[in-house]
């Protein structure tokens, strides 16, 4: 796999820019615009709205979505009655984006009928779905906070045709095997959650084929991993970055692209 450097990335965000969004599709399944192997922004949680990181909500991707970015990192959770929903957590996440409500999970319905903080829109799967036919250039890298595999599964069963326009994460290596079988084309390795050292992960991506590793900007400042892995052809994510400085310090580090909640695809064209 040729690794892919900043530059040329840019290069891909500004020709699938050219393109525009058009008409809404008239199905999910219509043909989409012509979409990057690789983004170098991505929208954390939706990216920020109205001034609130983490609301995962239609007018955060509407808004980065007019600043450029087209791939959204989503946090995907299910409700009490088993269907998914877009929210970073059920405890203090979750009261700071819907005021006054107490922790813990909901229905669909009665997630639905929640006041948004400062008259944001939450999302649940059918609503992004909609929301991606009427962006055809738009990817998902998910996030998903319950049972990984269960989710995606579902995902993948209820919007078949969809399915390309997202790009799992996965948390650890055991998911690699039951995800991969599912359909979605690319898959993602975040380091976040795992203890696996260096030599692990370079052993893992050399048998098992990813689009990019993500791993935290500590970690992709305290070692050579971002290098290593550029060398053998994998991008590398860093998450979360806001600051145009600290984005400069990553790439000179290794690393390909960020997730942000405020960051724009501008800032990445002098960072090379």
């Amino acid at each position: 796999m040729r690794r892919i450097g900043v530059a040329a990335a840019v290069a891909m965000f500004v020709g699938g820019c050219n393109k525009g969004g058009g008409t809404p599709a008239a199905t999910p399944a219509a043909t989409p615009a012509a979409k990057p192997a690789f983004e170098a922004i991505v929208a954390h949680s939706g990216g920020i709205a109205k001034g609130l990181d983490y609301t995962n909500s239609r007018e955060g991707l509407d808004s980065a979505y007019a600043n450029g970015i087209r791939w959204f990192e989503l946090d995907l959770a299910t409700t009490t009655d088993d269907k998914v929903v877009l929210v970073n957590n059920w405890g203090d996440g979750f009261e700071k984006i819907f005021p006054g409500q107490t922790r813990g999970r909901r229905t669909h319905a009665d997630f639905l009928a929640l006041k948004m903080a400062d008259g944001l829109t939450q999302m649940d799967l059918d609503r992004l779905v909609e929301w991606l036919a009427a962006h055809p250039d738009a990817m998902v890298v998910t996030d998903v906070k319950d049972d990984n595999v269960k989710v995606l599964k579902h995902l993948a069963e209820k919007h078949k045709p969809m399915v390309e326009r997202f790009v799992p994460q996965m948390f650890h290596f055991e998911e690699y095997d039951p995800i991969k079988p599912v359909g979605f084309p690319k898959l993602i390795l975040s380091l976040y959650a795992m203890e696996a050292s260096d030599e692990e992960v370079l052993a893992f991506v050399k048998t098992h084929p990813v689009l990019a590793v993500t791993m935290p900007t500590e970690r992709a400042k305290a070692s050579d991993l971002a290098k290593k892995l550029g060398e053998a052809g994998i991008p590398v994510y860093a998450h979360t970055v806001n600051e145009k400085a600290e984005l400069d310090e990553l790439i000179a580090s290794g690393v390909d692209g960020v997730y942000t909640d405020k960051l724009i695809p501008k800032d990445l064209a002098s960072a090379n």
